[in-house]
């Protein structure tokens, strides 16, 4: 019989474990590529933007992480919007478009409400929309896919669906 504590350091002394490369459902993803393609007809800068991103969103909500996340976690968010602001003037697809504006909204709220709730929903779907224009811009074939993306299909994401209903919430 295992102690369900000894399995907890079991799992937690894993290479995997390390929340370096997890999603924050605990689903262990690739290394990022080392040199970015022109994939998909996208600039270069634009998929080496959208890699590193999933690597840092990754990093701070991987593994469990999540669960812990508060505002102080991400110090340097006004940084951060402005790189993907600076990015979006790359784009040509609406589409993808679409999508960094909504990684920049969702970045706006975890610098406007620092409430841990807020700002863990999130940083939740900043890192699924980049983990799915990962996957989509950089040929991954990473799984889950969140549905967070215009890019994969057009059609309204579900990030868009949480973000009208978090854009109709009263200020506190």
């Amino acid at each position: 019989m295992i102690i369900p504590g000894v399995l907890a350091l079991l799992h937690f002394f894993t290479p995997f474990s390390l929340g370096k490369n997890t999603t924050e459902d605990g689903v262990v993803l690739k290394e990022p590529k080392e040199e970015t393609e022109d994939v998909s007809g996208i600039h270069t800068e634009v998929s080496t933007h959208i890699q590193q991103a999933h690597r840092y969103w990754n990093e701070r909500t991987g593994y469990g992480a999540i669960d812990n996340v508060t505002a102080d976690d991400f110090g340097g968010i006004s940084a951060r919007i402005e790189d993907t602001e600076e990015v979006i003037d790359k784009i040509d697809d609406p589409r993808l478009q679409k999508d960094f504006n909504n990684a920049v909204r969702w970045q706006q709220v975890i610098e406007t409400k620092p409430e841990k709730e807020k700002v863990q929903q999130a940083a939740r779907w900043t890192h699924r929309i980049y983990h799915d224009l990962d996957e989509y811009v950089n040929d991954y074939n990473e799984a889950p896919l969140f549905g967070a993306t215009h890019f994969d299909n057009g059609s309204i994401s579900e990030s868009d669906k949480v973000l009208e209903q978090v854009d109709r919430a009263p200020e506190e």
